[in-house]
């Protein structure tokens, strides 16, 4: 019988105990911070895509929500030691914000000759920006989506060839003789 009493009065000061331990929880962890749909930014990062059009001289800035890179390096065939291609390096672009003109007709091929910067910042942290600088830049991949649904926004994604990119000033790609992209 006490051993019943005890399992019964532990299960019963578990319920009280256990909703003030998760109410305990819920309130310490109240200060998280999700990304925010509103300016496409997480809280702790700020990444932003700047591009200069050199023919006419002028600079669009955008927001991302985040970026990446990847360099294919070139490889020897096996059978004839020669190089099977020159490589390549790709930048894939997560907008922030719908796709303007001057975009636009990036991505359709009408304008040529632009470099570009992105720019990575902690925003509450003292470090160093991170800057990622590119040339000549070729579409490879642009993809855009239109829902009607309020629950989600979907920005434009673009994948991009690029002839050379460095990261903080250390040069990642130089560039290919025969860049075929």
């Amino acid at each position: 019988m006490n051993r019943i009493f005890r399992t019964v009065h532990v299960c019963t000061a578990l319920k009280y105990y256990g909703q003030a331990i998760v109410f305990l929880l819920l309130f310490l962890g109240s200060g998280a911070q999700a990304q925010s749909p509103e300016d496409g930014q997480t809280p702790g990062v700020k990444i932003d895509l700047k591009i200069t059009d050199q023919a006419s001289n002028t600079t669009h800035y955008y927001k991302l929500l985040g970026s990446s890179y990847s360099v294919r390096k070139p490889f020897a065939l096996q059978k004839e030691g020669k190089f099977a291609n020159d490589g390549n390096c790709t930048l894939i672009l997560e907008l922030a914000q719908n796709a303007d003109e001057f975009l636009l007709k990036w991505v359709a091929g009408t304008v040529k000759g632009v470099k570009g910067e992105i720019s990575i910042v902690a925003v509450k942290a003292a470090d160093k920006p991170r800057i990622i600088t590119f040339t000549d830049w070729e579409v490879a991949s642009a993809s855009e989506s239109f829902y009607s649904t309020n629950e989600a926004i979907w920005w434009p994604h673009l994948s991009v060839y690029v002839k050379t990119l460095s990261v903080d000033g250390v040069p990642v790609f130089t560039g290919a003789a025969n860049a075929k992209r």
